[in-house]
């Protein structure tokens, strides 16, 4: 085991433990070694394991330093750490921290609750899978990355999701981690997908695909029997937070389309992101909603929005005259106040991220209002739309003619019921492609 120092992704320099193919890494009936590497050897097994070794409470960032040469396999092969006695402590497969650039093969943040010893990392790959590794570094990180996008999604959403994930890759000059969030049994079929979009040379490398289970059950968060879909979709956006993997990120819905280069500096203020959120007293926002006649969830039930949203600023004690529009389909959040939202929940007897859905089913608001009203110096407002909104029939109709531009200060289009189920998404991606629609 080797202990250097280096410079991890968050500025600050930590202790590193490095185990070096060959002669650290011990190489197993399913690897193959060639001096300072070990190469899958199309059999099913443990490819290799590394030797003990002790890891101090907090986040760790670990890369598996290496090289893919196919994606075939990578879903069902895993790295794994386990402790002295045999017992899994993580477990998350290559393909879901595959990284793009020459050197590293994936990448992984891995929480320890305490100070840990006799702890060992497994790699496990199955017969098709066609990879080297070089070694495998260890050090202390706050988050894996400064900042990604997140896209929780669903089989349904497919078509979408391609569609935006391909905007993304054309308008992005920033290999940014792009990180989509499914239900387990819908896995296979966003892989399938993807794997065919890169084969066929549409995108020239793969987002990150975890499930929605893993990200729960790591973030320490269990839903209530009785949450829908859209619950879990919620819960899931403030709680990747607790997974360290951003330190700041951008939620997106699957209906949006990229049509302008994304520059990530312009939803950061001094360092800070944004708070996507448009400023309003709290009777000329409120009376709003009660004149449309709006209608939101509250404690379960169907009630004026301006309800909930006043029980929202009541629980995160905003005793002021003012609030926030916090209603749009993308969030900018910063990890570390998203963290603070849920703890603070449970100092005031509210199950955290799970009981403030529960009582009102807006992740936005609860994450604005709180740094609103609790850590107002990093309040920063912005437009919460970075996307121009099209949801009629009449804008689906001037979409599909290519004769709807969006926003000069926006970075694309949204699109929202009944325009998103009237617009295609392959022929919409096409006509941004040929610069006929942006």
């Amino acid at each position: 085991m080797q202990q250097t120092v280096s410079t991890n992704e968050a500025g600050r320099e930590s202790s590193v433990t490095s185990f070096q193919a060959g002669a650290e890494l011990v190489g197993s009936e399913a690897g193959l070694t060639y001096d300072d590497f070990i190469f899958s050897s199309r059999r099913r097994g443990c490819l290799t394991r590394g030797p003990r070794f002790s890891l101090a409470k907090g986040a760790h960032l670990i890369k598996v330093q290496g090289e893919n040469f196919g994606l075939s396999g990578l879903e069902d092969s895993f790295l794994e750490i386990s402790d002295s006695a045999g017992r899994s402590r993580y477990k998350q497969s290559l393909l879901a921290g595959i990284c793009h650039d020459q050197k590293t093969l994936a990448s992984f943040i891995y929480v320890s609750p305490e100070n840990e010893e006799g702890l060992e990392v497994c790699i496990s790959v199955p017969e098709s899978a066609n990879i080297r590794i070089d070694s495998v570094k260890i050090h202390q990180a706050r988050y894996m990355h400064d900042f990604a996008i997140l896209n929780k999604s669903y089989r349904k959403d497919l078509p979408w999701t391609v569609a935006l994930y391909r905007s993304w890759c054309r308008f992005t000059e920033i290999k940014h981690p792009f990180y989509i969030v499914v239900p387990e049994n819908d896995l296979s079929i966003f892989i399938d997908a993807f794997t065919t979009e890169l084969n066929h040379g549409r995108i020239s490398y793969i987002p990150n695909i975890l499930s929605e289970e893993w990200v729960l059950a790591s973030a320490n968060i269990e839903p209530t029997p009785e949450m829908s879909g859209w619950h879990i979709q919620q819960l899931i956006k403030l709680c990747f937070s607790k997974i360290k993997i951003a330190a700041n990120y951008l939620t997106m819905d699957s209906t949006m389309l990229f049509t302008k280069k994304f520059d990530y500096s312009s939803l950061l203020h001094d360092g800070s992101i944004y708070t996507a959120a448009a400023p309003t007293s709290k009777n000329d926002f409120f009376d709003r909603l009660r004149n449309t006649n709006e209608d939101g969830w509250l404690d379960g039930k169907i009630v004026n929005i301006s309800e909930s949203f006043n029980r929202i600023c009541t629980v995160m004690e905003n005793h002021t005259e003012s609030t926030n529009a916090y209603i749009s389909c993308t969030g900018m959040f910063n990890s570390d106040l998203s963290a603070e939202l849920d703890a603070f929940a449970h100092s005031r007897g509210v199950n955290g991220f799970v009981g403030l859905i529960q009582i009102a089913p807006y992740e936005f608001a609860w994450y604005g209002e709180f740094v609103y009203s609790q850590h107002r110096s990093r309040f920063i407002p912005h437009d919460p739309h970075l996307m121009t909104l099209a949801q009629s029939s009449e804008q689906a109709e001037l979409i599909d003619r290519c004769e709807f531009n969006t926003h000069n200060h926006h970075f694309g289009l949204m699109l929202q019921l009944p325009a998103a189920d009237l617009c295609d998404p392959e022929r919409l991606y096409n006509a941004i492609a040929e610069g006929r629609l942006r």
